[in-house]
């Protein structure tokens, strides 16, 4: 008889069998390490989702404080001077005029902008006619045409001499390190 071998329970264990019964199985070992990937993958991943929303929350900051920049330069202004200072033509253009576009400092344009610069300034414009107010234009503007120069009616095609009321939109578009077209707006109307 083994003088190393005991018995528990009337089963018979020999030194030998304790000891391969010691360590870990290498199925034990693979599960083991399962685990601990899944766990790491959903680490990274989570860390990768919070450094693309940081990303994001950024962007977005600055979307922001540049449209406001802009927009505050343009609420000092009588709508005339606005308009003529912020159109997207040349020809009515005071000393100092801004003009319809505007660079965005730490933001990439969007490949589909023509002219390159995030920042854009809109007003209710003719079409084809970027230096004429019109009040029936509706769209990105108002639900219903606005009556600008407050005659009574909103049918004026060109109200750029006598408007009293201008509505504007402050965009910034631009093109997010992920790949997405993101857009900020503010909205006014100038009295």
């Amino acid at each position: 008889m083994d003088p190393y071998a005991s018995t528990v329970r009337g089963a018979r264990f020999s030194r030998s069998s304790l000891r391969s019964r010691a360590g870990f199985s290498l199925l034990e070992l693979m599960c083991a390490l399962s685990v601990l990937i899944l766990g790491l993958a959903g680490l990274v991943q989570m860390l990768l989702g919070d450094l693309a929303l940081h990303e994001r929350s950024r962007s977005t900051a600055i979307a922001m404080q540049s449209a406001r920049r802009t927009l505050e330069q343009i609420v000092g202004l009588d709508p005339a001077t606005a308009f003529a200072s912020f159109n997207a033509t040349t020809a009515d253009d005071p000393p100092g005029a801004q003009g319809s576009s505007f660079a965005v400092q730490g933001l990439s344009a969007d490949p589909a902008d023509a002219d390159g610069l995030c920042g854009e300034v809109l007003f209710p414009v003719s079409a084809g006619a970027p230096g004429v107010v019109d009040e029936t234009v509706g769209g990105a503007f108002t639900v219903a045409p606005m009556d600008l120069n407050l005659d009574g009616d909103s049918t004026d095609n060109d109200v750029t001499a006598s408007m009293r009321l201008l509505p504007v939109i402050v965009r910034v578009r631009w093109r997010s390190s992920s790949g997405r077209s993101e857009v900020y707006e503010l909205r006014t109307i100038l009295s």
